[in-house]
């Protein structure tokens, strides 16, 4: 979309565009966000329980 010139504004590329670009980020928030939560969850079953 970049070599296009973007969208919106005076590139001439309708700003509706962009949804197909919006599950990339998307995604890629999902991918951290799971990582972070499966790493913390690992590190949480290492530890011995408290009473």
């Amino acid at each position: 979309m970049s070599a296009l010139g973007g969208v919106g504004g005076t590139s001439g590329v309708s700003m509706w565009w962009s949804i197909l670009v919006l599950p990339y980020p998307v995604g890629w928030l999902m991918a951290l966000v799971g990582a972070i939560v499966l790493f913390a969850r690992g590190f949480r079953a290492d530890t011995p329980a408290q009473r």
